[in-house]
Order: structure tokens, then C-alpha cells, then sequence
């Protein structure tokens, strides 16, 4: 980590790409990659992709607050540098809306202008109302907005953690078929009528922590203790629920990452019992064991 003299200060940017640059330079600082980022903010309790995070840092627009606010303590910030932080983008959103402000128009059209603008705006809101009235009756891919949002947040309640920015993307998607999966429904990753039913119910979904995952992994495999924590770690970031579709529209399940073909027929189970995490990882451990290493695997970080 950098010197403190050397620590990015929000309160000197003037511009959004300003601002945006600063975050950036906050990470170098840090010493983190946008892996670790992720897994900071995982240590956290917080849930912050590094996907989305090198989206956000790629643009000049000004992040969401939410973002900004996990992203500064995943980078080692504490209470005090998050307030800094996000009271320079409260001020630098301030000055965007009155850099943008239209010229003033005569009083009588000031008028006529107001009552549209307030109208226009009470449609806006009612349609994206985050109501059964309001809502498509399918949300998927794609799909923004409130109603999305509040998928997100019923995701959350019943025990699947991610982030609720209103993005239906394919993190969003993940989590919809694992409670899909774990509920019975067919796991088409769409928030159909009966998936929001289901979610309506408030299920508890639990599953293992990153620690219970090293700690069980390294048990399975005290050959490779630490190889395999790392090939976990870059296959599913040691989520019991990660799910990856693929193009041909397979997919693979769990902390290992097992194929639909190993499931429903070298193992003779179910996706559900994929997602169990002790069951994944045995399964893991019977096809290790064939060849006595982790060829089967590949993965974009290196595991050696």
C-alpha cells in the first residue's frame, strides 16, 4: 500500500473524469487489482464485481454512491475517507444539474414548461414504480430500472447476495437461476410471475462462507491445500452459487464448476445437488482423483 502523502485526495477534483481518474489512482494506491478489490469487498460483507468496478473506472461519468462507498473500503478506506469521497461527488452531481440547466425561458413559459415537466415526470416515476402494476411481467438481461432493483432486493432477502443497482446483468442473472434451482423452478434465469412469487415467500437460502469454503477445500485436498483454494478461488470465487452459462447454453455449477454432463450423467445427481458446496467439492475430489491432478480445470488466473 502507498504512502499516505502520496493518498489520492477527492477534495481536489473539479470534474467527473477528474473524479473517476482519482478513483483509479485510489486503487493503485491501494496496491489492488480489481480481483482483489472484489475479494476485499467480499471480506466486507459487501458484494462489488470486479467487472463492474473496471466498467465504472473506464468511463467519465460520475459512479453510483453505492459503488464509490464500497470500492473506497475495499481499497482500505475507513469511515472518514468514505464521507471525503462521497461528499466530492454530491458536489461535483450538483454542479453536472446546474451545468446542464436550460436558459430561462419567459415567466409564462417557465410555466407552461413546469406543469409538462412535472407531468412527464409523475409518468416516468409511475412506470417504473417498482409495482406489480408497473413491472413487465418478465424481467431479464437487459432490463433496468426499479422494478429490477427491487428483484434485487428480494434476491437479497431470501440469502443470495448481490448488488441492487438496477442493472438486470449476468451477475443478476446467476443468482436468479440458483433460486430458481434451489426452489424448484425451471432455472431459465428470468424473473417470471412464479419466480417473484416464490420470492415473495422469503426463503432462506444459506450456504458456506469464503473461510468454510478454503477451510473444507483444503481439508479434501491436503495434497494441493493451497492449489486448490486458488483454482477454487478463480473458477467461483468460493461462491457456492456461482453458475456460468455458456454459449452453446450449457452451463456449469458451483464452486468447482462441474458441466451439465457431469452432473446429470457421470455423477448421476441433480443441479441442485451441484450447488451443495460438500458435495460439490467431493465431486470435485472423485474426478481429481482419476488423474491424481487438476488437469480437468482451466481457469484465466494462473493456479500454479
Amino acid at each position: 500500500m502507498g504512502e499516505d502523502q502520496s493518498r489520492p485526495d477527492p477534495a481536489a477534483v473539479s470534474t467527473a473524469a477528474d473524479y473517476v481518474r482519482a478513483l483509479r489512482a485510489l486503487r493503485t494506491w491501494s496496491g489492488c487489482t480489481y480481483r482483489q478489490v472484489e475479494a476485499n469487498a467480499r471480506a466486507n460483507g459487501e458484494v462489488l464485481p470486479h467487472t463492474t468496478v473496471a466498467t465504472a473506472l473506464g468511463r467519465e461519468s460520475l459512479p453510483r454512491q453505492e459503488l464509490v462507498v464500497t470500492f473506497v473500503r475495499a481499497c482500505g478506506g475507513d469511515d472518514d475517507e468514505v464521507g471525503r469521497w462521497v461528499d466530492a461527488r454530491r458536489r461535483l452531481a450538483v454542479g453536472e444539474v446546474h451545468e446542464a440547466a436550460p436558459v430561462r425561458a419567459p415567466s409564462r413559459l417557465r410555466k407552461v414548461f413546469a406543469v409538462a415537466a412535472t407531468v412527464g415526470a409523475l409518468t416516468i416515476a409511475l412506470q417504473s414504480a417498482g409495482t406489480a402494476e408497473g413491472c413487465a411481467a418478465d424481467l431479464a438481461m437487459g432490463d433496468d430500472g426499479l422494478c429490477v432493483k427491487e428483484l434485487q432486493v428480494a434476491l437479497q432477502r431470501n440469502g443470495l447476495a448481490l448488488p441492487a443497482d438496477g442493472r438486470f446483468g449476468p451477475y443478476t442473472k446467476m443468482r436468479v437461476v440458483a433460486f430458481q434451482q434451489l426452489s424448484g423452478l425451471p432455472p431459465t434465469g428470468i424473473a417470471d410471475e412464479p419466480t417473484r412469487t416464490a420470492l415473495a415467500g422469503r426463503r432462506s437460502i444459506g450456504s458456506w462462507t469464503p473461510e468454510q469454503v478454503e477451510r473444507r477445500v483444503r481439508e479434501v485436498f491436503p495434497e494441493e491445500p493451497d492449489r486448490a483454494v486458488r483454482l477454487t478461488d478463480c473458477l467461483s470465487r468460493l461462491d457456492p452459487l456461482w453458475i456460468y452459462g455458456r454459449p452453446d447454453r450449457t452451463r456449469d455449477w458451483g464452486l468447482f464448476q462441474l458441466n451439465d454432463r457431469e452432473v446429470l450423467f457421470d455423477f448421476r445427481t441433480d443441479h441442485t445437488t451441484a450447488l451443495d458446496p460438500e458435495r460439490n467439492i467431493q465431486m470435485a475430489r472423485e474426478v481429481w482423483r482419476r488423474t491424481g491432478d487438476f488437469r480437468r480445470w482451466h481457469c484465466e488466473q494462473p493456479v500454479s
